[in-house]
């Protein structure tokens, strides 16, 4: 009985070991990766067939982007279109998908394609998805990489990207490229004649190489945003991004705040901007938001203490929020308040908005601009003395000028006592 109550009781407290061991493993940070598929193929020229880039993360996502490099002398863009997980989402593009390939056919670079689905627009469930679909054609022979890279969208904003159910970034997401081996030569466009004898390749196109196939009215393709990238909204709208105060000054050692507000004429429900400042100069003690983004997804306390330990230590300030219900009003809205503390030495940090982006509550961008700012810290990088300096050497040049002024004017008035004497 009591080899019994020793068996147990070893197995409860093994249990009791595992338990806290399970409870006391971190929580894995999200991972996520885009391939082509399929990773190699055969056409024969002139043919046209299609790729497709497939997106994988252990988590919901709401987002991907990416740019496509190719051998403009081997295989040419027809079409882009939004894998099935997006269709009811945005496809973002440099231009109109038509546009898109045009630019990619003279550069090589099909440039910063993103998809984005809005608030309330639900997610991407973990595991394989499409993420787009990349109609091409075969022209010369040779072998053409199909590469995965994170460039063409501008500043920091060029990588590969995804974004989870709370439209956070994924940390280090990865690409994996693909090749195509184009087989003989394609077919000389409409209108040209070839040589006497020359047979005509199977699956010759009805368009000219190099022209871009219509896309039906209605088809999937919106216009450019900076959800994921760094583009140009079209006008559905008109906002502006500004800091308040535009220029701030702080003495070194002490805190200040600056605050990041957005101007809409239409009703907002997402908002996300990214801005730099010089690390080494100023700090971000805390983030708060605004009065309307309290109850916004990416605005809890912990998101965006994650948010200020990134800040640190990259000298940039990235916040993604989403409002489910009551977008924010129309007019002037502070968007964060930012609490910083000013350095130990002397200079000027500029506040550069490196991408911003609003939506309205159906998930339509809104055009924005924005205006950037600076902060003079000390003596503000040379520009003279601080305010506080410059105060105590004027108040010292009045009580100068009061003192011997005043003996001056005594010392007249005895001459001239002393000349009429």
């Amino acid at each position: 009985m009591a080899k019994r109550h020793m068996k147990l009781a070893a197995l409860f407290g093994a249990l009791v070991v595992l338990a806290i061991s399970a409870r006391a493993a971190p929580v894995e940070a999200a991972t996520g990766t885009l391939r082509v598929d399929p990773g190699t193929l055969e056409a024969p020229g002139g043919t046209e067939f299609t790729v497709k880039i497939i997106q994988n993360a252990d988590v919901g996502t709401t987002g991907s982007q990416v740019s496509l490099r190719f051998d403009i002398g081997i295989v040419e863009i027809v079409s882009v279109e939004a894998g099935a997980p997006y269709v009811s989402g945005q496809l973002l593009l440099q231009g109109t998908p038509e546009e898109a390939a045009a630019e990619a056919n003279q550069t090589g670079l099909l440039r910063c394609v993103a998809t984005f689905l809005p608030p309330g627009g639900g997610s991407v469930p973990a595991g394989d998805a499409e993420f787009l679909i990349i109609r091409m054609r075969a022209r010369a022979g040779g072998t053409s990489p199909l590469s995965l890279v994170g460039e063409g969208c501008g500043g920091e904003a060029s990588k590969i990207e995804m974004l989870d159910a709370d439209y956070t970034s994924i940390d280090g997401v990865t690409g994996t490229s693909g090749s195509v081996t184009v087989t003989g030569a394609a077919p000389p466009p409409p209108g040209v004649t070839p040589p006497a004898g020359t047979p005509t390749p199977a699956g010759t196109p009805t368009t000219a190489i190099g022209t871009i196939v219509p896309k039906t009215p209605g088809a999937a393709g919106s216009p450019v945003s900076t959800v994921l990238s760094s583009g140009v909204i079209p006008a559905t709208g008109g906002s502006r991004f500004t800091l308040s105060p535009q220029v701030s000054g702080a003495e070194k050692g002490q805190p200040f705040k600056i605050e990041i507000k957005h101007t809409s004429d239409k009703p907002v429900a997402l908002a996300a901007v990214q801005f730099k400042f010089r690390k080494e100069l100023v700090q971000v003690e805390s983030i708060e938001p605004g009065p309307n983004w309290t109850s916004a997804t990416g605005a809890s306390a912990q998101a965006l203490t994650a948010v200020v330990t990134n800040a640190n230590e990259n000298g940039s300030v990235e916040t993604n929020f989403s409002l489910s219900s009551s977008p924010a009003p129309v007019g002037e809205s502070t968007l964060i308040t930012v609490n910083m503390l000013g350095g130990q030495r002397d200079g000027k940090s500029t506040v550069d908005f490196v991408s911003v982006s609003l939506s309205d509550a159906d998930g339509n961008p809104i055009e924005a601009t924005f205006e950037n700012g600076e902060i003079l810290i000390g003596s503000g990088g040379g520009g003279g003395g601080s305010l506080t300096t410059i105060l105590l050497f004027v108040l010292l040049l009045l009580v100068l000028g009061a003192t011997f002024g005043g003996s001056y004017f005594l010392i007249q008035r005895r001459k001239r006592q002393w000349a009429g004497g």
